[in-house]
């Protein structure tokens, strides 16, 4: 599993799955905010 915070706010799941691909298969992405902080958690296999 990768934790990403701090991302920008207009980024979406679509734009970060190819700068994480080559490191595994991505099962499962969650892009989500918290106290104003984009965050994103990616499950890879």
């Amino acid at each position: 599993m990768i934790h990403l915070s701090t991302l920008p706010q207009d980024i979406t799941e679509e734009e970060i799955i190819p700068h994480l691909e080559e490191h595994g298969n991505i099962v499962n992405t969650k892009l989500f905010e918290v106290n104003r902080k984009k965050l994103d958690l990616l499950t890879l296999r």
